[in-house]
């Protein structure tokens, strides 16, 4: 852990020697979005509703360098929101049900780059991905939280890839990064967590942190004005282990769309979808009920919102 910390370290020391010392090979941007939702219903209203509250958060900081054969390129996305939804039964009616995060994520991701033509750079790639606060589970008929209700935390679980690989970016809309030889570390900060999102294969020990090598490959494409004031980007990982059952792969794979309404408003629609077989979940049914099994299963995300955003920083 604390030789990742170290590079971690590293990375965001060189990065400021390198700002300080000239500024004019360096192109930054920043958005930060913030989005309200409130519905309410007075005492009668015949069509039927639900009163409810969100208010969630997103910020994006990207950092390119670029002088001469050598490219660095930096983004960090940070995000976090919460919802409450309506108040309890009738016997417990002025009492709100508990606030819930509605999104909380962590992504930065640093690659360098040396040019070998115009297209394709021999590259060094880091990611971290992590969440920031708590993940709960609330019961629905209480609305409130479970008894051992929490199912992650920061760092809790949190996922490192490091590796060299090849770099083919044929417009600066794109970009294929490819490494046949990727380290891939999974921590989870609190073993009762573990078993979660690590195999347990030394019990009554238990493991906080797994380590895979395998062959990894990230695409990235961002394409701003894909129609009138509408940017498209998306993002995707996947990763495949070498030591163990190498035919599953690992994807974590994001989408935004975003559409422009005037300097400070937005309106955007948001996908994640994730699939890693060793992730487990206490099953459900087509109603939401319990099974009684574990087993590993998609995870799909979508987030659509409306809200002020305001851009800083440039090149």
């Amino acid at each position: 852990m604390k030789k990742i910390f170290s590079l971690f370290m590293l990375f965001a020391a060189l990065g400021l020697y390198a700002q300080e010392a000239d500024t004019s090979y360096w192109a930054t941007s920043g958005v930060g979005t913030l989005n309200f939702t409130n519905t309410g219903f007075g005492k009668y209203w015949q069509a039927g509703g639900t009163s409810a509250f969100s208010v969630s958060g997103l910020f994006n900081f990207v950092g390119n360098y670029e002088k001469e054969k050598n490219t660095w390129q930096n983004s960090l996305d940070v995000a976090y929101g919460l919802v409450r939804q309506g108040k309890l039964d009738e016997a417990n009616k002025d009492r709100y049900r508990a606030l819930q995060k509605a999104e909380d994520r962590l992504d930065f991701q640093s690659k360098y780059g040396y040019k070998l033509n115009p297209t394709l750079n021999l590259g060094a790639f880091f990611g971290l991905r992590t969440q920031l606060a708590k993940g709960l589970k609330i019961d629905p008929a209480l609305g409130k939280e479970f008894k051992d209700s929490v199912v992650s935390k920061a760092f809790a679980p949190a996922y490192i890839n490091f590796n060299v690989g090849i770099d083919y970016q044929p417009s600066k809309q794109l970009s294929i990064y490819y490494s046949p030889v990727n380290s891939k570390m999974t921590l989870v900060g609190d073993e009762a967590l573990a078993p979660f999102f690590i195999p347990q294969e030394n019990l009554p020990d238990v493991s906080t942190f797994r380590y895979e090598l395998g062959s990894f490959l990230n695409i990235k494409f961002r394409q701003e004005n894909i129609v009138k004031n509408v940017t498209l980007q998306t993002k995707a990982d996947f990763f495949s282990n070498y030591l163990k059952n190498p035919q599953n792969i690992d994807v974590n794979w994001e989408t935004l769309l975003a559409l422009k309404v005037n300097d400070w408003l937005t309106t955007s629609f948001f996908t994640h979808l994730i699939y890693d077989k060793d992730i487990v979940f206490n099953l459900v049914d087509d109603n939401g009920l319990p099974t009684g099994e574990t087993g590993d299963a998609p995870q799909f995300k979508h987030v659509l919102s409306v809200g002020l955003t305001y851009n800083f920083l440039g090149k």
